[in-house]
């Protein structure tokens, strides 16, 4: 009986389980998580069948925590575990956590799954969260290739459009596609915070899409902001010219802002995905 652990019951971690169940990598799934009561919730909701105990073998590892978290886990589990079980993650941040682990265990496949919610926990969990989705793995020169093709398999049986990329391409990319989003999002809101009352009575449709992800998972995101800070803080700044320039244009020229918006939404309407 193949059998999956999972490390951190949450959205990511429980929504894989469910995946990869449902379409037959892992016959079961044993799982594990600093909290009891999350333990318990994933197992009383059929996320996992039920807690993983140090020394039970399994076939592969998911490891679904916080990006500070994910190397100590990873070193944790390279002790535990036969060096022929692939143990893989689902941290959006990449490059920190292979610094940190030096000496990267060659069973460990960085994944990173874009995919996620503004929810959190095992009660968000969902099976088809990875359908459509792209999932990037970031090899380094020590990741066997046996285990990296068996990991990206299971990417793909759940749904997900499996591509490699550096650990450092990946961080810069995602902290203008993700990182930068989620930070602007953040302080908006916090500039709603401390404005008047009436303010939020001219809440628009606009402002609460633009505001969902403000409320995600705030240790995550601390872990993110933290570990990925050098590209966020770049992507920020060229954001800030960005809008500084468009400002500008409303200033000095009203028809070549227009031209702009128009190129603007062009380009936005293009995107994949819609």
């Amino acid at each position: 009986m193949s059998v999956l652990g999972v490390v951190g019951c949450g959205l990511l971690g429980g929504s894989f389980a469910l995946a990869a169940r449902e379409q037959k990598c892992f016959e079961r799934v044993l799982g594990r998580d600093l909290s009891r009561s999350v333990e318990q919730t994933a197992q009383d909701l059929g996320v996992i069948d039920d807690v993983w105990s140090s020394g039970t073998a399994v076939d592969g590892v998911c490891v679904a925590v916080p990006t500070h978290a994910i190397a100590p886990v990873v070193k944790a589990l390279s002790e535990e575990i036969k060096s022929d079980i692939p143990i893989f993650d689902v941290g959006s941040v990449k490059a920190s956590i292979l610094k940190e682990l030096d000496d990267v265990p060659s069973n460990y496949i960085p994944c990173h799954p874009i995919a996620g919610s503004h929810t959190s926990g095992p009660e968000a969990s969902r099976a088809d969260l990875f359908q459509g989705s792209v999932c990037v793995i970031s090899p380094t020169h020590s990741t066997d290739g046996a285990l990296l093709e068996l990991v990206g398999e299971w990417w793909s049986e759940v749904g997900a459009r499996v591509i490699t990329m550096p650990a450092h391409s990946h961080d810069e990319s995602v902290a203008l596609t993700s990182h930068l989003p989620h930070l602007v999002s953040a302080a908006a809101v916090e500039l709603l915070m401390n404005q008047d009352d009436s303010t939020e009575e001219l809440l628009g449709s606009g402002f609460r899409d633009f505001s969902r992800i403000a409320a995600g998972d705030a240790e995550m995101w601390r872990s993110i902001f933290v570990n990925n800070l050098d590209n966020v803080r770049l992507s920020f700044q060229a954001l800030a010219t960005r809008i500084e320039y468009i400002l500008a244009l409303a200033e000095s020229d009203p028809d070549a802002l227009e031209r702009k918006l128009e190129h603007i939404a062009s380009f936005r309407d293009s995107l994949n995905g819609g």
